[in-house]
């Protein structure tokens, strides 16, 4: 039974959209998983832990997000769902080279 709500919420998670607040988090865990995958020698080297990954990229999404914010974009939850799903979906090469799609704000 558990690995059926496992399932039923990893389904739930993928096709729900993210409200901007957890934004930031779901990128960071999805970039550094990617990273992990597609460069493990890299991602030992930069990062002494997962969290100090997340951390990192957690900083960088809100960043980016506070930028997008002044220069009057308008998140799109949907999007940011998409965005998680291509680049989880992304393979290493398309990762590495930043080959998919991540527009989260409309101007």
């Amino acid at each position: 039974m558990s690995n059926c709500l496992n399932a039923l919420l990893a389904l739930c998670l993928v096709g729900c959209a993210i409200p901007e607040e957890d934004f930031a988090a779901r990128y960071a865990g999805t970039i550094c998983d990617r990273i992990a995958e597609c460069d493990k020698g890299d991602y030992e080297n930069r990062y002494d832990s997962d969290e100090a990954c997340e951390e990192q990229w957690v900083d960088a999404a809100d960043f980016f997000m506070d930028a997008a914010d002044m220069l009057g974009g308008e998140y799109d939850e949907d999007a940011a769902r998409e965005c998680i799903s291509a680049l989880d979906a992304a393979n290493c090469g398309d990762f590495e080279s930043g080959d998919y799609e991540c527009d989260i704000y409309a101007y």
